[in-house]
């Protein structure tokens, strides 16, 4: 990423670094606790930086940063203006971002996978000269990854959550409409047990929890190591529309559905469209289809891996939901984290 940054750089007034990093460290360090503006600013610089020059000025003016650079530089206008205007330094900021983030050690595994399965989704459409940074932000997601998994085996757990444990046991003979889990197709079965790990973690999970999630998968004869394709997914909510209820079970989200965007959240902002689109089923796919394609440049044909996709529909949860606590402390999933 040093690479790229570098390049970044030398595209830009040197005598402004100084005032955009100072911005991006404030902004990183009165959000480090509110777990959501920290993975929205993180799913807004990974589309800044993979994203055509028309499509990244139309991000800058109605994304997260923007406000959040408002608040920083107050009265400074001319500042503002050319970090929101300023393609190339929107791409520095969301680049100095994703730094900052890392030293801070703000991402979490869930995270990491939905940057991960957000690049991949759009990967036959990335132009020419953003094939580089691509490839760098596909190399750190995994490596990031791997990391955080390896330092969690060192870790040691003094307890273990027994109310996940009881459930994994008895997982079979959980119901869904009448049906035993193990009866289920395999999109119910994601939509069940997602709901059910989200209440039984209260929102809160390590990376040895969802070890122990993948585990209930493969319990219930899902193929954890096998790809789907995302289109499926909202096929099965077009079809079932139970399954947008089962899947929010329990969930406050009032109007934060509709705030997502969808840059943030493609399966989110998908799912609104289903909610408030009238339209014959057979009518509501090309729509989503559609809106995914020019809104956030998303491809939902791509393949990708079942629990991969499982954890970004999981971590997806916690954005909407407005009963769960935005700060995250040391028993969540965001590894070593320290905080000064």
């Amino acid at each position: 990423m040093k690479t790229e940054l570098i390049q970044f750089q030398n595209s830009l007034h040197e005598e402004k670094f100084p005032q955009l990093d100072e911005i991006v460290q404030q902004i990183v360090e009165r959000y480090q606790n509110n777990y959501v503006i920290i993975a929205k600013l993180a799913l807004e610089s990974v589309s800044l930086l993979t994203s055509s020059e028309a499509r990244g000025r139309e991000l800058s003016e109605q994304g997260l940063f923007k406000r959040l650079i408002s608040e920083m530089t107050g009265e400074n206008n001319q500042l503002r203006y050319e970090m929101t205007d300023n393609f190339f330094k929107s791409q520095y900021v969301a680049m100095k971002t994703m730094e900052k983030l890392q030293e801070q050690n703000l991402f979490t595994f869930e995270l990491m996978t939905t940057i991960h399965n957000k690049l991949h989704s759009f990967a036959h459409l990335i132009e020419s000269e953003f094939i580089v940074i691509y490839d760098s932000l596909v190399s750190f997601t995994k490596k990031t990854c791997y990391e955080m998994v390896q330092l969690d085996h060192r870790v040691e757990t003094l307890e273990k959550n027994m109310d996940l444990i009881l459930w994994k046991s008895t997982i079979q003979y959980s119901l869904f409409n009448g049906k035993e889990y193990t009866a289920l197709s395999l999109f119910e079965k994601v939509v069940c047990i997602i709901n059910d790990f989200y209440h039984l973690t209260k929102g809160k999970w390590g990376i040895k929890d969802l070890m122990l999630l993948k585990s209930v998968f493969s319990d219930l004869d899902m193929p954890v190591k096998d790809s789907i394709i995302q289109g499926d997914f909202f096929r099965a909510l077009i079809d079932q529309p139970m399954l947008i209820d089962r899947l929010f079970e329990g969930i406050l989200i009032n109007h934060n559905l509709e705030n997502i965007t969808a840059f943030e959240s493609p399966i989110l902002k998908g799912i609104e469209i289903l909610k408030v689109q009238e339209a014959p089923n057979v009518k509501k796919w090309p729509i989503i289809q559609k809106h995914l394609q020019d809104s956030a440049n998303h491809s939902i044909e791509s393949e990708m891996n079942l629990f991969d996709f499982s954890i970004e529909l999981l971590f997806n949860l916690l954005l909407v939901d407005e009963q769960i606590p935005i700060i995250r402390d040391e028993s969540s999933s965001i590894i070593d984290k320290k905080i000064t």
